[in-house]
Order: C-alpha cells, then sequence, then structure tokens
C-alpha cells in the first residue's frame, strides 16, 4: 500500500567544496547551473547540525535544469581528504543529463574537472539502452556522471 502523502521529494544535493569560487565555476560556469543564492551562513545550531565543530559556512544554492538545487558548502576549516573510490559506500555522485557528451566533458575538464572514464561508455541493456554517459570528477574530488541520449530526460 503506498501513502503519497508520505513519499519524499527531492530538495536538494549537497557537495562539500574547498573552494567555493573554484567550485561555482565548475557547476556555474561548466556547468551551465544558474546560481540562486551565494552567502555565509553564521549559527552556534550548524555544529548541532552537522556534527562538526563549525559555526560558520559559505552556502551556494544552484538551480538546476528540470529541477532540483545543487548545494555547495565551503566549512571554514577547509579540510579535505582523498576522493573516495565510486565503490566506496557512502559515495555518492550526481548525474546530469547533457545534450551533447564530448563537448560537456571538454567543458568540464577545462574548468578543473578530471575524468574518470576511460571513454564514454553505452548503456547496453535496461530502460536506458543506447544512451551515453560518462564519470568526471569536479575540482575537490566529487563525481559527476554526464548522460545523454535519444528519449525523455
Amino acid at each position: 500500500m503506498s501513502h503519497p502523502e508520505a513519499c519524499p521529494a527531492l530538495f536538494h544535493v549537497g557537495i562539500t567544496v574547498a573552494d567555493l569560487d573554484r567550485a561555482l565555476a565548475f557547476y556555474r560556469d561548466g556547468l551551465g547551473l544558474t546560481v540562486q543564492s551565494d552567502r555565509v551562513a553564521e549559527s552556534p545550531t550548524l555544529a548541532t547540525l552537522t556534527g562538526v565543530s563549525v559555526t560558520r559556512l559559505r552556502i551556494a544554492l544552484l538551480d538546476a535544469p528540470g529541477g532540483g538545487v545543487f548545494e555547495l558548502l565551503q566549512y571554514d576549516d577547509g579540510a579535505m581528504g582523498e576522493p573516495l573510490p565510486a565503490s566506496r559506500a557512502g559515495t555518492g555522485h550526481v548525474c546530469v543529463f547533457v545534450d551533447d557528451l564530448g563537448e560537456a566533458t571538454a567543458r568540464l575538464l577545462a574548468f578543473g574537472g578530471t575524468q574518470v572514464s576511460a571513454e564514454p561508455v553505452t548503456v547496453s541493456g535496461g530502460e536506458y539502452a543506447g544512451r551515453r554517459c560518462v564519470y568526471l570528477r569536479d575540482p575537490d574530488g566529487y563525481l559527476v556522471e554526464l548522460f545523454t541520449g535519444p528519449g525523455p530526460r
């Protein structure tokens, strides 16, 4: 039995970055997302919320075409480790539909991304058969999948 009133709706995807200006160049200029806001949040409740000893962070919200929001977060301590492999539990990625896979890949590489996939892959089965995709990392190592092909987005 389904309960539609209890079903969650995606509000945003949060990505922690070391340098918000560099991340904005990648996501805004490279990926084409629109900045909704860019502000500094200061509150003692941030530590309670995040479980991290922090009272100040910079947050940028970017509108994604088709709905949803990307939330880029830069913590004051700037502590960043090595990116986790895609197979590691707790690791995530965001997938974005693009019209031209080659052009989008080249643009994101120019804005500090690094290519993970040796080459674009064509999906061989399931509801996305025939579509093509590639994995990249943003300048901080977060995985970004670019996806393209015929059919609805």
